[in-house]
């Protein structure tokens, strides 16, 4: 009697061990869906430095294009500065850059011809 007891204790322990295991596919499933975690957060960290990446790439273009605008204004100063020096030396007309021949406007002719010739007159 004492060991058909003892016995079905025994029945009673294995049975207890084997329902609080995980079966071999369970144990499977499990890992691959840590497989899938560790995927995904190694996705994740790439997708992050590529990201960085992208922001230092950008920050540099705005710096480039920031500097362009910069220049870009400095020579249109500097155009405008070319422009009033020669129209005060040689007044309004149009010039030909191939040759570099300037053609005074008529109006400007005639204003500079009057002057010319009462300075000539004194």
């Amino acid at each position: 009697m004492l060991e058909d007891a003892y016995k079905e204790m025994e029945k009673k322990q294995v049975s207890k061990q084997t329902e609080n295991k995980f079966s071999e596919e369970e144990m499977g499933e499990l890992k691959e869906i840590q497989k899938q975690y560790i995927a995904v957060q190694n996705k994740l960290g790439q997708l992050s430095i590529t990201k960085l990446r992208l922001e230092q790439q950008f920050n540099h273009i705005l710096r480039l294009e920031n500097e362009s605008k910069e220049e870009y204004k400095k020579t249109q100063d500097q155009e405008q500065e070319f422009i009033n020096t020669v129209t005060e030396k040689y007044g309004d007309g149009q010039l030909d850059l191939k040759t570099g021949d300037f053609e005074p406007d008529k109006e400007e002719n005639n204003e500079k011809n009057v002057k010319k010739d009462e300075n000539d007159k004194k």
